[in-house]
């Protein structure tokens, strides 16, 4: 959601200088704010910290944090933002001289001008996939923050070129640079690692107002934020972007939680400040891009450590991304963070809940996803093969549980390995193996359905590309698709009782068109005291082809006329950026009119989907049987609002 014009109108004419300087550096490797021809010197170094892994017992199932520093790894951080500041005396200003990212060893080398007063600084965001960015946030007050985006604080380590850590007394150690000159300077994080905490907001021409206000944390984060940073490279290495968008802001303060626990907040119109002209906290301004606001918890129930919890979140953000820019082209329902599995949702709402579980497994090459305390204790185990609490009339294409333990053995298939497998075998799984069934698949043309688990089956039978490990079409045929995936009530190929599309009951071309169906809530569960109305019998998808442009009289009949109190019927039109919902309380007397705009095509022409839904998110209501109709408008109706893919 765009920011309010008053905002932009103060932030416009910095953008584009701000832009350049921190969006240079896309490629994740590096980037120079330097002018060519000057005398330059280099620096590198490496990045490590040191990693609590999660114990497991000799069958290889997690028990909770390891306790014994012994079994602690050192571990490079890989696509870590590292910036060279120097202090001009003569303006008596910091200014940025070049940004780079740490390598997959942690390695980074940067060429700066010669001089004096140069500062090296690793920071607590990266560039894990190309045009992404991930922000760890240091801000006390967590997603309540008031601050703007730019404005919230990020981790810190510092040290001068001759490798001089910074401490209380000297916050900024600095040295020269001198002409051809070569300098390394390590940096190492271990758990009593203390960091400093401040502003990377820069001014035009590259100057950091903010540089001498950061200060030392009372409580020591230790290698967590590192630990955190690096979860994230690791899943896009094996995924591709980990964020909802382009720009995630994740907040992680040691000793603090939000009542959410560790969550993304899909709704970015949450930080548009109240009242007229309100400040959009997430716009950024350096990139005009709008950032997505997460937290991850880090009190009495710590997840810093925890990366099936931090891999399940970033797959949570990718197929919420795809989802977004499927047919579909607005996804406007996001379950809250779900303290317990439910089943029974909207085939695609079904994807976007179980394909993360599945992510996860394949990455950690385990079907458990330990939650821990942060310190030693498990708090949960999540084998995501158990569906021991899935009631059998749930299992399918419906249930998020059912979909994740399905393609666990299809992982293990694609990998060799006849399950349920053992803790050794699992270990030598390749997660690219798969990797193509997280890439979701639209629909087919003319076809007005939703994305979910049958075409993401049907992408193993897909010719091997050169890159993938496994030629997953010379081992899925239709019997071994069917024969590994009929037990979670997924018989292959796809029933023709299996449909997650209506037809129009009458059609023509360019209408009229009708449709009668019965919405209900009887798949439909409480979520955090409310329904999320996301259940597969309370959504029917519809949709129109349109060769050229028709305006449309739409009317919604309902069962009773007048709807019960609480409840409403959402028409969804599908067209990009000019999607137009309508709600409906019953029957409406008075026509609505919209205009759908045609291609010129009759062979594929553009396709508008359609989703009715209905709408109760605190009272649990009765059927409602229903009957949609498009008519086209008379000759000589003035056209309606115009809807344009």
């Amino acid at each position: 959601m765009p920011p309010a014009p008053s905002f932009r109108s103060r932030i416009a004419a910095t953008a584009a200088v701000l832009g350049l300087l921190l969006g240079i550096g896309c490629s994740g490797k590096k980037s120079s704010i330097q002018q060519p021809g000057i005398a330059t010197g280099v620096i590198q170094g490496n990045v490590t910290y040191l990693r609590v892994p999660v114990a497991k017992d000799v069958s290889g199932t997690p028990t909770g944090l390891d306790t014994n520093p012994a079994d602690y790894l050192t571990l490079p951080a890989r696509g870590l933002a590292v910036r060279a500041y120097q202090f001009d005396t003569a303006s008596t200003q910091w200014f940025v001289r070049q940004i780079v990212y740490t390598d997959a060893t942690g390695h980074f080398t940067m060429t700066v001008p010669a001089g004096d007063n140069y500062t090296i600084q690793i920071e607590s965001f990266t560039q894990p996939y190309l045009g992404s960015l991930v922000n760890v946030i240091a801000d006390p007050n967590g997603l309540s923050s008031t601050l703007p985006q730019a404005q919230r604080p990020r981790y810190f380590l510092r040290a001068s070129p001759a490798g001089v850590a910074a401490t209380v007394g000297t916050p900024a150690p600095v040295a020269s640079v001198a002409l051809n000159g070569s300098y390394t300077v390590n940096f190492a994080a271990n758990l009593s690692t203390t960091w400093q905490i401040g502003r990377t907001d820069l001014s035009i021409g590259g100057v950091a107002p903010q540089f001498t206000s950061a200060a030392f944390e009372s409580t020591p984060t230790g290698s967590r934020v590192l630990a955190i940073l690096d979860d994230t490279y690791a899943f896009s290495v094996a995924y591709g972007n980990p964020t909802p968008g382009n720009s995630l802001d994740l907040h992680y303060l040691k000793g603090r939680s939000e009542p959410q626990g560790t969550y993304i907040q899909y709704n970015r119109s949450a930080w548009i400040q109240p009242g007229p002209g309100g400040l959009d906290l997430a716009y950024d301004a350096t990139t005009g891009t709008e950032h997505y606001f997460g937290s991850i918890q880090g009190g009495a129930n710590d997840d810093a450590w925890d990366q099936a919890v931090l891999y399940t979140l970033f797959g949570h953000a990718a197929v919420y991304r795809q989802l977004t820019n499927l047919q579909y082209a607005t996804y406007p329902y996001q379950l809250p963070p779900i303290q317990s599995p439910i089943d029974g949702l909207s085939p695609d709402l079904a994807l976007e809940e179980g394909l993360p579980r599945i992510m996860a497994a394949n990455l950690l090459k385990s079907p458990y996803l330990p939650d821990t305390d942060g310190s030693s204790a498990l708090l949960s185990l999540n084998d995501i093969r158990d569906l021991s609490s899935v009631a059998m009339a749930d299992e399918g294409p419906y249930s998020p549980r059912t979909l994740a333990a399905a393609l666990w053995e299809i992982a293990l298939k694609a990998n060799g390995i006849t399950s349920p497998g053992t803790a050794t075998n699992w270990a030598t799984m390749n997660p690219a193996a798969i990797t193509r069934l997280f890439t979701l698949s639209g629909p087919a043309a003319g076809v007005n359905g939703p994305a979910n688990i049958y075409l993401q089956l049907a992408l193993l039978k897909n010719a091997k590309a050169t890159a993938e490990p496994v030629d997953l079409a010379a081992i899925f045929t239709d019997t071994v698709i069917n024969t590994v995936a009929s037990p979670f009530s997924l018989p292959w190929p796809q029933p023709s009782t299996t449909l997650f599309q209506q037809a129009w009951t009458t059609s023509a071309v360019n209408g009229p068109y009708s449709y009668n169906g019965t919405l209900s809530m009887s798949a439909d569960h409480l979520v955090s005291g409310v329904y999320p109305n996301a259940s597969y019998k309370e959504i029917a998808y519809l949709g129109v082809p349109q060769a050229s442009d028709q305006t449309y009289h739409m009317t919604l009949l309902t069962t009773p006329s007048v709807l019960p109190a609480g409840a409403t019927i959402q028409v969804t039109v599908f067209a990009a950026s000019n999607t137009q919902a309508f709600t409906f309380t019953g029957s409406n007397a008075t026509p609505i009119s919209f205009t759908l705009t045609g291609n010129g095509s009759t062979t594929t022409p553009a396709q508008y989907p359609i989703r009715v839904r209905l709408l109760s998110p605190t009272t649990l209501q009765a059927d409602i049987p229903f009957t949609l109709q498009l008519a086209p408008a008379p000759p000589g109706t003035l056209r309606g609002p115009v809807l344009s893919n």
